[in-house]
């Protein structure tokens, strides 16, 4: 099973960030995915929703 975010964020600061924008209907296997990716980077994976209208950071999302 592969997995790629949508984008890295590099900061001046020299930190890293992994964000996946999801939209809706989101894939039956995205959840195993992005833990499977969080472990092989060692870090959380941001995930932004755009709902109703504004962008939301989602910490889980739930199928």
């Amino acid at each position: 099973m592969k997995y790629i975010a949508d984008f890295k964020v590099y900061y001046k600061d020299s930190l890293l960030e992994i964000v996946d924008v999801k939209g809706r209907p989101i894939s039956q296997d995205f959840s195993m995915q992005r833990k499977l990716l969080e472990k092989a980077i060692g870090q959380e994976v941001a995930v932004m929703e755009y709902s109703h209208g504004e962008w939301r950071e989602n910490a889980e999302i739930v199928l």
